[in-house]
């Protein structure tokens, strides 16, 4: 709701859990709020689509969990490393999931501020 809220007008993902309810979001209110709403084969494929959208001037936004999100680190520091506003969304759960009430592991905070070459981190 806040990437609406915010003036996103294309979203792209690959339904994989946790993200899925974005998606399915999204997509429900996709022609109300003007948002143009794609499934992508892989989330390599949703980064690239994100980028060009952003390329486009869209406001472009997408998200994934972990696994997706390491897939897209090279998409995501070719994105800063053009300059490109792109949002992207890292839904994670706590490590283990039975133990814990949902929250972010140190070990998923880390990777998500600095993906990409060095040039994308200054």
């Amino acid at each position: 709701m806040g990437g609406a809220a915010a003036g996103v007008n294309f979203y792209a993902a690959y339904p994989m859990s946790p993200s899925t309810g974005v998606l399915m979001w999204m997509a429900a209110h996709a022609r109300q709020l003007d948002i143009m709403v794609r499934q992508v084969e892989d989330e390599i494929g949703v980064m690239c689509m994100v980028i060009g959208a952003a390329h486009a001037g869209c406001r472009a936004m997408c998200a994934t969990s972990g696994g997706g999100f390491a897939l897209m680190t090279e998409a995501i520091g070719m994105a800063g490393c053009s300059r490109l506003q792109s949002f992207v969304w890292m839904c994670s759960e706590a490590d283990p999931p039975p133990a814990f009430p949902p929250r972010p592991s140190r070990a998923t905070c880390g990777r998500r501020w600095v993906p990409g070459r060095a040039i994308t981190r200054g």
